[in-house]
């Protein structure tokens, strides 16, 4: 009589799976006599839409025939929503921004006349989707621009006067002064809209209202 000694079920080694395509996988898998298990998808930064980036049993591994294999499957880039920093102080935006996945870059700074000194003018659109890492571009504010009050004396001619403080970035009102029959149509006084007199290069916001108080 000869006796035989059983070496146990027949093992199979796990192939090569991460990196592979999905098909690709699953061909590999019945080549080794095994099956795929499981496919689960999951974003991805680096891998290629259809890419397998994940096994549930380690390459080499020896297993029994037709064991099932589960696989993680890229479903690509993570789309992000780029959030509204429109309004906020540049530090802040920026802490917004990263932590949300995003790089910043800061665009070239203009004057606003509405938006404070060091805050975000406007951004790269908002609420539409871009992927961890991509740069959202702000544009920041320098603040109002300021202009200087041009050189107008009493009894200078409106006309002139209007042109000057127009031509200098402001806008203008006329305030016809006493009850006269006649208007000379000259300056008496130039003012702010509070009243405030201006003198030359007093420096106010450009768009100011500049009133002229006139004869």
């Amino acid at each position: 009589m000869v006796a035989v000694l059983s070496k146990g079920p027949e093992r199979y080694p796990v192939p090569k799976l991460v990196g592979l395509s999905l098909g690709a996988a699953k061909a590999a898998l019945t080549a080794a006599n095994l099956q795929a298990g499981t496919v689960t998808e999951a974003w991805d930064e680096q891998a290629a839409i259809g890419t397998v980036v994940a096994a549930g049993l380690n390459e080499g591994e020896q297993v029994k025939r037709d064991t099932e294999v589960d696989l993680t499957v890229s479903k690509g880039r993570e789309p992000l929503t780029i959030p509204n920093v429109v309004g906020m102080k540049l530090e802040d935006a920026e802490k917004t921004l990263t932590d949300a996945g995003f790089q910043v870059a800061t665009g070239e700074e203009k004057f606003d006349a509405t938006v404070p000194k060091g805050s975000v003018i406007s951004q790269t659109t908002a609420g539409t989707t871009a992927h961890r890492g991509d740069t959202v571009t702000v544009v920041v504010s320098k603040g109002a621009e300021m202009v200087k009050v041009p050189d107008i004396k009493k009894n200078d001619l409106m006309a002139d006067a209007s042109k000057a403080l127009t031509e200098a970035g402001f806008e203008v009102e006329v305030v016809w002064e006493g009850n006269l029959p006649i208007r000379q149509g000259r300056v008496e006084r130039i003012t702010d809209k509070q009243g405030k007199e201006l003198k030359k290069d007093d420096e106010l916001p450009k768009g100011t209202i500049v009133v002229i108080h006139a004869i």
